[in-house]
């Protein structure tokens, strides 16, 4: 792991569905701080730290793009924490503000 002008490599060698050698940036911030490619092989575990719009400690991982056209997709496992119950409500509450 490695830093350039306070941006961070996360260090992931394969694409867990390609194969293809990725990497992957954090600005600002070291990502073993919310930041996990030990926990389950080929996947990034990150952790939530601040809002979306804190200027302060965002976990984010950026890849750089080196063309105008790309196909971007993105794939999420997320539990909310709390009873089934409550997790169901708040999920349905997300799917509503979404759309």
């Amino acid at each position: 792991m490695g830093t350039l002008g306070g941006v961070y490599d996360i260090g992931i060698n394969k694409d867990a569905l390609t194969g293809r050698e990725i990497s992957a940036h954090s600005p600002r911030i070291m990502p073993q701080r919310f930041a996990d490619v030990n926990a389950r092989p080929g996947y990034v575990r990150l952790r939530g730290q601040e809002s979306r719009t804190s200027l302060n400690k965002v976990s984010i991982l950026a890849r750089k793009l080196t063309s105008v056209h790309a196909r971007i997709t993105t794939k999420m496992e997320f539990v909310p924490p709390g009873p089934p119950a409550q997790r169901e409500t708040d999920s349905l509450l997300r799917q509503h503000e979404l759309h």
